[in-house]
């Protein structure tokens, strides 16, 4: 606080003060407590991988390969998970089997063709789908669906 004149601050200036420091001290805090919570998320930032095109996971006896599914209007972002010793692929939203004895719907969904189309662009050797919404199914209900 500025005055032109010397003087003692009065009980309205003594306030004024107290409740600046107030909100230094606030602020300050404020502060301390963001960059504490970024220093600890580091660690974990440095866990989260994204994944462009394809992405292989192995521990020397499993591989695990995770994989962009392109061109379903879905959702560009989805991906699925191949398991090549198990010839297993996992995935959501892009084949979902019809109930045991139901024909599947015609024309083919879009999404069973491009998941059919990623899976051969990949050259990914298939032998069974563990849709997330679904049973587990061999790849000739994916070929059914599609009308192969």
């Amino acid at each position: 606080m500025c005055f032109l004149e010397s003087r003692n601050p009065g009980e309205a200036d003594l306030t004024l003060m107290e409740r600046a420091v107030q909100m230094a001290r606030i602020a300050i805090e404020r502060e301390l407590v963001r960059k504490a919570l970024r220093d600890s998320e580091q660690p974990f930032r440095l866990m989260v991988e994204g994944v462009k095109d394809k992405r292989v996971l192995t521990d020397g006896a499993r591989t695990v390969e995770i994989h962009h599914i392109a061109g379903v209007l879905h959702d560009d972002g989805l991906l699925m998970v191949y398991l090549p010793k198990e010839k297993l692929l996992v995935q959501a939203d892009t084949f979902t089997p019809v109930a045991a004895g139901t024909a599947p719907p015609m024309p083919p969904s879009p999404f069973n063709v491009g998941l059919a189309d990623n899976i051969t662009r990949l050259g990914l050797a298939v032998d069974n789908h563990l849709p997330l919404h679904g049973r587990m199914v061999p790849m000739a209900e994916l070929n059914r669906a599609i009308g192969k």
